[in-house]
């Protein structure tokens, strides 16, 4: 989890596999896992607690089973191409050897301009596979991450905005329907929206 920014993509699910049978290798009998602890809805929050749970019972499993596993089940119809999305993300962090914190911003390197548009392709692709309303929910859940960090950098653009404050406004709606309370761990949902747009004001 990164605690500065919930939503953001954070592809951690490998290097979470090989820590944890590191750990029982070294002789560690028990672990606390925290993630996002004061919110529901971080990032791919039920996967994260699906592959920590398992892994706590077999830190051995093979991690790519585990998330196909959750992923057939979780998304129906739109597994492979949540899958799709999954490995553009590792796959981008794993080729360029980039590494992420726990409080890293989202500039880090692997949400590029690119890697974001292909991801957003693959969701798109994804609410079209489906026609139950409850999975293309979970989607959308999905979706909100790479809108959270088009919004962090339009935040942060010189160039002026004109639709970013109503922009921000629907966009807590929508987190809102999702019961979304915080984006990061040390704000409310609505202290961190007042935040920005007072900084929109300021600027």
């Amino acid at each position: 989890t990164n605690f500065r920014h919930y939503l953001m993509p954070f592809p951690n699910f490998y290097a979470i596999g090989q820590d944890m049978a590191h750990y029982h290798r070294a002789g560690v009998a028990g672990m606390f896992c925290q993630g996002n602890y004061n919110s529901p809805g971080g990032e791919l929050a039920e996967l994260r607690a699906w592959v920590l749970a398992k892994l706590l019972w077999n830190p051995y499993q093979d991690v790519d089973l585990l998330i196909s596993d959750f992923l057939g089940g979780y998304y129906g119809p739109a597994a492979s191409l949540i899958r799709d999305y999954l490995d553009l993300i590792v796959g981008k962090v794993v080729d360029e050897n980039i590494h992420m914190d726990l409080f890293c911003d989202p500039d880090v390197g692997y949400l590029t301009d690119q890697v974001r548009l292909e991801a957003a392709f693959l969701l798109d692709q994804a609410d079209r596979a489906v026609a139950d309303e409850q999975i293309r929910s979970r989607v959308d859940r999905i979706r909100l991450g790479l809108e959270y960090v088009d919004l962090w950098y339009r935040v942060r653009a010189a160039a002026p905005d004109a639709n970013l404050e109503s922009d921000l406004r629907a966009y807590g709606q929508r987190l809102r329907r999702h019961g979304i309370e915080r984006v990061t761990e040390w704000q409310t949902l609505e202290g961190s929206l007042a935040s920005i747009t007072a900084r929109l004001h300021t600027e």
